[in-house]
């Protein structure tokens, strides 16, 4: 799956996934965070099938009509079937003429990420290069998950975290 995300209000922040790797960018910390795509598989489908339309929700959720809020969007909720181990629940916001308007992610402790999306604006052509991140120098990269080293420097660190020096030249990885 390959998925952009833009965000500018509270902090800007870039999340970039491509069959390689998923970059979450916070420019203000100057921090990077690299993960093995396979490690977020369910969630990148899930926006992926938002941004489609979810067609074949109904095969992997049990799906519940909520009522409607104070701006008249249908609230529907989305559970995970079977359950995955992060997310509990996923709480949509849809406008009469089916626009997914508001995108809350509710994890077991209890912590919501919302997404707020925009009108959808359709592009003929994308940029070669709006899937691959390039690493600003003086940012900070750090590895999450399976293939990341660990800090004493093995090559299978399972679940682990190794923080690189700032880059002082860009690195790009991407298709």
């Amino acid at each position: 799956h390959f998925l952009r995300l833009d965000q500018k209000t509270p902090t800007p922040e870039t999340i970039i996934a491509n069959e390689e790797a998923i970059w979450w960018y916070i420019p203000e910390k100057k921090l990077v965070y690299n993960y093995p795509t396979g490690e977020f598989g369910q969630e990148l489908k899930l926006l992926s099938d938002i941004f489609s339309g979810l067609a074949q929700v109904g095969e992997r959720f049990k799906v519940a009509l909520l009522g409607v809020n104070s701006k008249g969007e249908h609230r529907v909720e989305l559970r995970p079937d079977p359950p995955w181990q992060e997310v509990d629940h996923i709480t949509l916001a849809v406008t009469s003429g089916n626009h997914i308007r508001v995108v809350d992610i509710h994890n077991m402790l209890g912590s919501i990420t919302r997404l707020t999306l925009g009108d959808l604006t359709v592009r003929n052509k994308l940029e070669e290069d709006v899937f691959r991140f390039v690493v600003p120098e003086g940012v900070h990269v750090v590895l999450k998950g399976s293939k990341a080293p660990t800090a004493a420097g093995d090559s299978m660190g399972n679940n682990s975290e190794y923080q690189s020096t700032p880059h002082t030249t860009p690195d790009s990885l991407g298709p």
